[in-house]
């Protein structure tokens, strides 16, 4: 399986072309395909939450995260299309579905009003005549041998002669025709648990590849549908290799959706399990903070005493030491007036620096006014 080839495409993106061997052309390939279209693409978005976590105000990501929960991150593919209004994706308008009403006992429909007022008063003919019971039986005898999975897929009821001499149909005793498609029909039915369904499932088989004209002919003198199935299955692989396919696809559906409804649970016991430790108001955050941060400044006072200023310098970490060596290296030039902000939110050592800052530029004996935003005015001389 090889995506579209085009050699300038792939100069200008630098880009690559993917290859892929499938060896079996249904539910493996149908596998693949799924998975590579829902691929995602690359995002930067979890390198922009991790900038904002780390320079960004609570109330700020606040507000950035109500404004994500609008917005998303596109491709550059997805975001050329919307922007020269190509559809992200369509329909082939030309291919169609045609249900399949597979079950032993069938509900009929009824004509609209319409109809029915035209009929004679003691007519019975109130139903449409279904697909299944009245149309496929009544064949004409060139396909004998179709079954009614081929013929329904190919063939469509009109009430008109075809015009084209190249369409292929037949005049049916009703006044109506029966012409060929030029594109099948893709056939759905309801898809039955062979295991928890047996009766009903093999009844659909025998009914969409065993070819039949009266429907209680089916059983063929056999008490059950899967005694029947069991008695001509050698001559009809293709219900099998059709069965086992469903089989298949649906084990695979229920298997992907135990999957989703697991990761589901699992996500719902972490979130129960989390406790929200957010204050309702962003802005009340940075208040208990502030006090956080004003009760480690006296815890701090009672160990400076214990320590030099030297080791109070060398217990600095990389923030905090390159604070300090901008404030000392200012003042030793006896430069302007310095004005500098460091923020940070509780127990990342503000007070710790603050302390080192007071203590350390004792030692430079310069008279300086140092205003520092813990509620203290230290005149260092």
């Amino acid at each position: 399986m090889i995506n579209d080839y085009n050699p300038a495409l792939l100069l200008a993106w630098n880009g690559n072309i993917d290859i892929q061997y499938v060896g079996e052309k249904t539910a493996i390939l149908n596998y693949y395909v799924t998975k590579y279209t829902t691929k995602t693409e690359k995002t930067h978005a979890t390198d922009m939450f991790n900038d904002i976590n780390s320079t960004k105000s609570l109330r700020s990501r606040y507000n950035i995260g109500l404004r994500v929960l609008a917005n998303r991150e596109c491709g550059a593919l997805e975001a050329s299309d919307t922007l020269l209004g190509i559809p992200l994706y369509g329909t082939d308008p030309q291919t169609t579905i045609r249900w399949l009403d597979v079950n032993i006992h069938r509900n009929r429909r009824v004509k609209s009003k319409s109809e029915m007022t035209g009929l004679d008063p003691n007519s019975t003919d109130i139903y449409y005549d279904p697909w299944i019971d009245n149309v496929y039986p009544a064949r004409p005898d060139e396909l004998q041998d179709m079954n009614l999975f081929d013929f329904s897929k190919d063939y469509d009821l009109v009430n008109t002669r075809p015009v084209s001499n190249k369409v292929e149909y037949y005049v049916l005793a009703n006044k109506k025709y029966l012409k060929k498609r030029d594109r099948p029909y893709l056939i759905n039915h309801y898809l039955y648990d062979v295991e928890q369904m047996p009766e009903k499932y093999f009844f659909s088989l025998l009914l969409l590849f065993k070819p039949w004209r009266i429907l209680d002919d089916l059983k063929m003198q056999h008490e059950t549908y899967t005694e029947t199935f069991n008695a001509v299955k050698d001559d009809l692989q293709e219900a099998l290799r059709y069965g086992n396919l469903r089989t298949e696809l649906r084990n695979i559906l229920q298997t992907a959706f135990e999957k989703v409804e697991e990761k589901v649970a699992e996500l719902n016991e972490e979130r129960e399990n989390i406790v929200d430790e957010s204050p309702d108001n962003p802005l009340a955050l940075e208040a208990v903070n502030a006090m956080e941060d004003l009760n480690n400044f006296n815890l701090v006072e009672a160990d400076i005493s214990e320590m030099n200023e030297q080791a109070m310098i060398d217990k600095l970490n990389s923030d905090q030491k390159k604070v300090f060596d901008t404030v000392t290296n200012k003042i030793t030039n006896k430069k302007e007036i310095l004005r500098h902000f460091v923020s940070g939110t509780g127990g990342t050592g503000k007070s710790y620096l603050i302390k080192t800052l007071k203590y350390g530029l004792k030692t430079t004996c310069i008279k300086m006014l140092l205003l520092l935003p813990r509620l203290e005015l230290q005149h260092l001389t």
